[in-house]
């Protein structure tokens, strides 16, 4: 085997091996981004100084509210976040809270990078408050298209190690001085 082609067969597996790598952190960042419920347990947020939201869950486009109330209440809970100019439309709901703890789930109409929802009581209202739950803006990652951020670095990776390769192989080949065609 001669030297050229020990070096070809060198830069061959290295290239599979940088392209099974590339491959690997694709798959993994994948799977971290796939994530769409959200969990905020064990919280206590006070709508008022009588009802409370316990714990609250997000998935597929809708919450799940754990509430606890230490006297009966009606709650209003709106849609709420960060709006487009113009006009459009949000989820708004009315419901009866019955003393001690209950669970209600709500739909939003917007869920395109984050949800939240505001609420208040009769008794919020008398001492100016409310509370609010939020899943936060779920950004998108730009280079999704190529394999995320791991997929898109390692392809240049490589791109740049095959030219450096190919410029080395013609350098090694070429004689002393330019070549005619």
């Amino acid at each position: 085997m001669t030297r050229f082609s020990r070096l070809l067969t060198v830069a061959a597996v290295a290239v599979a091996l940088a392209m099974s790598m590339g491959v690997m952190g694709a798959v993994a960042a994948q799977d971290s981004s796939n994530e769409t419920a959200i969990n905020a347990s064990e919280i206590d947020q006070s709508i008022d100084s009588q009802t409370h939201i316990m714990d609250w869950s997000f998935s597929d486009g809708q919450f799940r509210v754990e509430f606890y109330a230490e006297e009966a209440t009606q709650v209003s809970i709106a849609e709420s976040g960060d709006f487009e100019e113009g006009s459009g439309e949000f989820a708004y709901y009315m419901r009866r809270l019955p003393a001690g703890e209950s669970v209600e789930t709500f739909r939003v109409v917007h869920d395109d990078g984050g949800a939240a929802l505001s609420f208040a009581t009769p008794l919020a209202q008398q001492e100016q408050r409310g509370a609010y739950i939020s899943t936060g803006q779920r950004a998108e990652d730009p280079f999704r298209h190529f394999g995320g951020t791991s997929g898109l670095f390692s392809g240049i990776a490589m791109t740049v190690a095959l030219a450096a390769l190919g410029a080395f192989i013609v350098i090694r080949q070429e004689e002393s001085g330019v070549v005619e065609a």
